[in-house]
């Protein structure tokens, strides 16, 4: 009986052993991760590690729990040096996340923006009846179904204006519906729409645009299956070329737009960044453009099969100094992987 006591011991203390080793490695992966995440270097490995900075940290408060419960101090108190550091440096480094006005001033012109991944969905009539409920100035809809792109026509009975639906289908170009006159109306390169829109006694220059996710052509193919078979959506006749140096050319021909124009301007779309990320820092900082971010109410518009508090947000809604947000939320996903971003804007 005494030996076999001793067995299990000896067993259950190797075990120990075995998940101590595995512990560790699983904080050294951990710390390289973090390093990793905040180099500002054009690498699209290590892009795609930034992108998910938010979600590292989440993996280190984990870490943290899993220490604390085996009572591995050192352990601990390293993995909650290199959290806090992280953390800092994800929400202290974006200077221009922070336009949020509480309240419109009165008189102030006011604009409301619906953007939406519909993520080949063909569900119009959840559109329609999301539309009618928030009754929005101004949207915008990207990787439309091509039965859907043709749907969206129906939208003209709730819109005097549109743009981009004259275009040739194409899976990342995309749609402008508003309710306020545009003009100066553009299919520009890289499937970016620009336009001018008219409000009062204001002209406001806009640009929808779908960024290339941070892929390449072989990791697009594995997540174009993937969305087809879990998200049950028509498989794309045609999946773009794409490569980490045609997402950098696609990124600075807009950065290039935007500085071309010394007016109001607003940007919308799937940019495929999260707030984490230091290519969405930089691209705020060359571009002097602005969002607003909330640690307490967090927007994540991608996965929708995620929690709110488990996703990220890579469908934005930015502007220059000219406006303050007043409010910003996401809706249903409308059987979309991505949620509707709801902004409302002040000027």
């Amino acid at each position: 009986m005494n030996t076999k006591i001793i067995n299990i011991f000896k067993k259950l203390n190797i075990l120990n052993m075995h998940l101590y080793s595995v512990s560790r490695l699983t904080l050294y992966l951990y710390i390289i991760l973090s390093f990793l995440s905040q180099l500002n270097v054009e690498n699209l490995y290590i892009d795609i590690i930034s992108q998910f900075g938010f979600y590292i940290i989440f993996f280190g408060l984990l870490l943290l729990l899993y220490f604390a419960s085996f009572k591995k101090r050192i352990d601990f108190f390293i993995t909650l040096v290199v959290t806090l550091l992280l953390t800092i440096s994800i929400f202290s480094s974006c200077g221009n996340c922070n336009k949020l006005q509480i309240k419109s001033k009165q008189g102030s012109n006011q604009i409301k923006i619906i953007i939406f991944n519909t993520g080949l969905s063909n569900d119009i009539y959840s559109i329609k009846k999301l539309l009618l409920i928030e009754k929005p100035d101004l949207v915008q809809f990207q990787e439309l179904s091509p039965k859907l792109f043709y749907e969206l026509n129906q939208l003209k009975n709730y819109f005097n204006y549109s743009a981009g639906l004259e275009q040739k289908y194409n899976i990342f170009s995309s749609v402008i519906f508003s309710k306020h006159p545009l003009s100066n109306i553009k299919i520009n390169r890289h499937n970016i729409i620009s336009a001018n829109i008219k409000i009062n006694n204001s002209d406001i220059k806009i640009f929808g645009t779908h960024l290339f996710p941070p892929l390449n052509n072989s990791m697009l193919k594995i997540y174009s299956s993937l969305h087809v078979k879990f998200g049950k959506i028509n498989k794309p006749k045609k999946l773009p070329i794409i490569n980490f140096n045609i997402i950098l050319n696609q990124i600075n021909y807009l950065k290039k737009l935007i500085k071309k124009n010394n007016s109001m301007i607003i940007v919308m779309g799937d940019l495929n960044m999260t707030s984490a990320s230091k290519r969405f820092k930089n691209f705020l900082n060359h571009t002097n453009l602005y969002t607003y971010l909330s640690v307490k109410k967090p927007t994540s518009t991608w996965p929708s099969f995620f929690p709110s508090f488990l996703g990220i947000q890579i469908d934005h809604v930015l502007f220059t100094s000219h406006f303050n947000m007043i409010n910003k939320e996401t809706s249903l996903s409308l059987s979309s992987d991505h949620r509707p971003l709801i902004v409302n804007l002040t000027f």
